[in-house]
């Protein structure tokens, strides 16, 4: 019974530090706000930093989904990068060209579907309006087998075109809003660098990610001999390669890389002249900067939340003065030193529960302003919010722990006195 009783005084001194911390910003709005700036500064960052992470996060499995995880290509540079990245290196390589994708495709007893693609740029046009500096894609088959490219209008390649030399154009959905203005563009015939060419159809809109090879819906995609046409052979490519259901990913890396040895007659003591790549290295290229926006969003955030944590301890220290007079009477009355100092945390954490709640909802308003048009994908969670709240609990906590403590070891006497 009387630690109920307990609880419910202890309750009730807690209650009444919420009360005394409401009427704190009510009574000194500008010199409390001024003093939580930190706090809301602190978490607006923290939060924001997470919410961006997340929407990158979530923006790059889409595009490592779009590439297939397991689809390995095999180009003249590597994306790992453990080491030194020796560009010159790379240059000295023989480019992979279509020989090697043919030889591969021949030997090859561990993958499901094998292509060759290479990238160039160029300007498009159709009538009088014009796209710039967009990607040309030259594929050979089975190209749509290994990454999702999904058809709005028309269709994709038939086979016996991807290898041709046809002058034949499949469209990503950016060049085809800008060139035909929402109408149909299959049928149509456009200009591609020096070259016309009929559009069979129209990519599905794929949206930005980061994690992917070229931006379909900026791109052309055209078969491998229209390709060569338009930007000129002898620039190479890659081969991509998706391995069949139960081949290990390493095993298809073993068996290709002996195919690709033995097609450019390299020697046991010769060094492979072309890399061989997974699409995690691009997960884990992007992790790396994934790493840097988090230090430095934490080093920011926790600058300013040391800041509004020096905020938060000025005011409990002013409120201890303010308050001595009750002080003593409590402590003469009975209360314990833990009553007192629950007090005083209460309102210390009330106050940056407020500057921390200011800062999430800045971010929250930043978020519906810029809705689905924002460069940078963001993804504000719940979670986010919750795990904000708890920083802002925790700063608040430790910042009124000394004045707290103070005002629990003070004697009631002298208090009541002053």
């Amino acid at each position: 019974m009387k630690r109920v009783k307990r609880a419910q005084v202890v309750l009730g001194l807690v209650w009444e530090s919420v009360q005394f911390a409401i009427s704190s910003l009510r009574s000194n709005k500008l010199r409390t706000l001024l003093s939580l700036l930190g706090v809301t500064i602190g978490i607006f960052t923290i939060v924001l930093v997470l919410a961006v992470i997340g929407g990158l996060k979530g923006n790059i499995r889409s595009g490592l989904d779009s590439l297939g995880s397991n689809t390995i290509t095999v180009q003249r540079e590597s994306w790992e990068l453990e080491g030194e990245w020796n560009w010159w290196e790379f240059a000295k390589r023989p480019p992979v060209e279509m020989d090697d994708y043919r030889y591969v495709k021949s030997y090859s007893e561990t993958s499901d579907a094998i292509t060759f693609f290479s990238i160039s740029s160029g300007d498009f046009s159709y009538l009088r309006e014009k796209f710039t500096d967009g990607n040309i894609v030259s594929v050979s088959t089975d190209f749509e087998k290994i990454f999702a490219i999904g058809v709005d209008q028309g269709r994709w390649f038939l086979p016996n075109e991807q290898e041709g030399r046809g002058n034949l154009c499949f469209v990503g959905s950016g060049v085809a809003s800008a060139l035909f203005k929402g109408e149909s563009g299959v049928g149509k015939r456009i200009k591609v660098g020096n070259f016309n060419g009929e559009v069979i159809g129209v990519a599905s809109p794929q949206g930005e990610s980061i994690a992917t090879i070229f931006d379909i819906d900026n791109s052309i995609f055209v078969p491998v001999g229209f390709g060569e046409a338009i930007s000129g052979a002898g620039g190479g490519g890659a081969v991509a390669i998706a391995p069949k259901d139960g081949i290990g990913q390493q095993e298809a890396i073993d068996e290709i890389r002996y195919l690709v040895r033995r097609k450019r007659g390299l020697t046991p003591s010769e060094g492979d002249n072309f890399a061989i790549n997974r699409m995690s290295y691009l997960a884990s290229a992007v992790d790396e900067v994934f790493r840097t926006i988090n230090l430095v969003g934490w080093l920011i955030g926790g600058f300013a939340l040391l800041i509004g944590a020096f905020g938060i301890a000025n005011i409990l220290f002013v409120s201890v003065k303010e308050r001595m007079p009750q002080i003593g009477i409590q402590k003469a009355l009975g209360a314990g030193n833990y009553m007192i100092l629950a007090q005083f945390l209460s309102e210390a954490a009330v106050l940056s529960l407020v500057g921390g709640a200011l800062g999430i909802l800045i971010v929250v308003i930043i978020s519906l302003i810029l809705g689905n048009d924002s460069p940078i994908p963001f993804d504000l969670t719940l979670l986010n919010v919750v795990e904000g709240l708890l920083i802002a609990l925790v700063v608040g906590v430790l910042s009124g722990v000394i004045p707290a403590w103070s005002a629990a070891r003070m004697d009631p006497v002298r208090a009541m006195n002053m």
